[in-house]
């Protein structure tokens, strides 16, 4: 078969089995009989996702896939299996916040070579296309509050933060209704308004917005209500 057909036929197929899977995985995660099956399930479903996006791009060396899947896997491995089950909630709130870091590192390193390494003058929604800029935005925007929403969950765990107790800031509703405000701003800005050096203002203010916004989220929650 020619592969340039495979290319164009595969990456769909896994797309769309990757997304059942991770429905009928989520599904499983509700009962406790079955959440240890249907968190196979969901691994099994990112495993297809990723394979059908390298087989889509054609171009990665897949040296560094394979170096960053043996390094993870055995950071978390030897995470799990020493971890003790009463802390289990705090493993759990981390590996959260990296897969928050990692949605917003992925969608900066694309904005970057995409639109600023790339020398493009024009704005996101021109550039990345309709639909590509505004997930960018909104990885950025998700993944920064995942990222130090669950860093401060699991500072707040530890007892390590505050205590474990709640900070309740005066007029934080307010602060926190103007921060989701802005984020909104800077997302529309991002995707189809600025242009230039603008553009990448944008991208900074929304990825600091969002760190921001995830700290002050979780601070509100005690310790012993984070799990």
């Amino acid at each position: 078969m020619n592969p340039e057909v495979i290319r164009a036929t595969l990456p769909p197929l896994a797309y769309l089995f990757s997304s059942s899977l991770f429905i009928y995985g989520l599904k499983r995660l509700g009962r406790v009989k079955t959440a240890r099956g249907g968190n196979a399930i969901a691994a099994v479903a990112m495993l297809l996702a990723v394979l059908g996006t390298l087989l889509e791009l054609g171009f990665i060396d897949y040296r560094w896939i394979l170096a960053g899947v043996v390094l993870g896997g055995v950071i978390g491995g030897v995470a799990a299996l020493r971890v003790e089950m009463t802390s289990m909630p705090e493993m759990v709130a981390i590996f959260n916040g990296f897969g928050g870091a990692a949605s917003s590192l992925v969608a900066l390193s694309v904005f970057y070579s995409r639109v600023v390494e790339a020398g493009e003058a024009g704005t996101a929604w021109a550039v990345l296309g309709p639909a590509e800029s505004v997930t960018t935005a909104l990885s950025v925007l998700i993944g920064g509050v995942t990222f130090t929403g669950s860093v401060v969950a699991f500072l707040k765990l530890q007892g390590k933060l505050f205590k474990g107790k709640p900070l309740m800031l005066p007029g934080r509703h307010v602060l926190n209704a103007l921060l989701v405000l802005g984020a909104v701003a800077a997302t529309v800005a991002f995707s189809g308004v600025l242009s230039g050096q603008e553009l990448v203002y944008s991208v900074l203010g929304l990825t600091a917005v969002s760190l921001l916004l995830g700290v002050l989220l979780v601070i509100p929650i005690g310790g012993a209500d984070m799990p």
